[in-house]
């Protein structure tokens, strides 16, 4: 079964069936499948793919009479305009733990070990208990991490933040899938950091009956 992402949505169960010609080099892909003993090979028997940018820069201006964020982008220096939908998929990454996570990404870029991850469950200075994202029993995946910052909205954004996002283009505009600010630590490791945010992206929105080879 071969199936493609919808062009505004990373849900498999928007995802429509879609011959193999759809398939291109630079997709995201997601299979199903049967490996062989060494894991070298897949006969798989599903297949979702999509065609996804990565873009990462700081806001100019953002509309929110259309629901709109632009940016230069910083790998191409082009202004691009994004459209920001009800689904996108955004949060806030809290100073210490993307210092932490921009750290890791650095070291595995560089081929050198991953620093120690931040105490888990620490109390904030009223006492209060804040998220664990790693630590202790708290999670070392970085994609687990990312699931536990904070949501935000189009409102909680502001002039001069610098986001990373993932997103659509359908010809017409650029559609936001995923997006994630308070990321200047992440962009020292930018190769590694769009792996990440990518991976992030198909993994959090594909259904368990995509979920098995990428």
């Amino acid at each position: 079964m071969l199936k493609r992402y919808a062009a505004t949505s990373i849900s498999y169960d928007q995802a429509k069936l879609a011959p193999f010609a759809s398939i291109h080099a630079g997709d995201q892909l997601r299979a199903r499948g049967t490996k062989n003993a060494d894991g070298t090979d897949l006969v798989a028997t599903e297949i979702v793919s999509g065609t996804f940018l990565n873009l990462s820069g700081k806001i100019d201006s953002i509309d929110s009479t259309v629901s709109t964020i632009s940016l230069k982008d910083l790998a191409t220096k082009k202004q691009l305009t994004v459209h920001i939908t009800n689904g996108a998929q955004m949060r806030q990454l809290p100073d210490q733990i993307a210092q932490v996570l921009g750290a890791r990404l650095k070291a595995t870029a560089n081929g050198s070990a991953a620093p120690t991850n931040p105490p888990a469950n620490t109390q904030n200075q009223s006492g209060a208990q804040r998220p664990s994202y790693g630590g202790g029993n708290g999670p070392r995946d970085p994609q687990q991490i990312l699931n536990r910052a904070p949501q935000i909205h189009l409102a909680d954004l502001k002039k001069g933040d610098v986001v990373m996002l993932v997103a659509t283009d359908d010809g017409t505009q650029l559609t936001a899938i995923t997006l994630l600010s308070g990321v200047e630590p992440l962009l020292e490791a930018p190769a590694a950091s769009k792996d990440l945010l990518s991976n992030w992206s198909v993994g959090s929105g594909g259904s368990e009956a995509a979920a098995g080879a990428q």
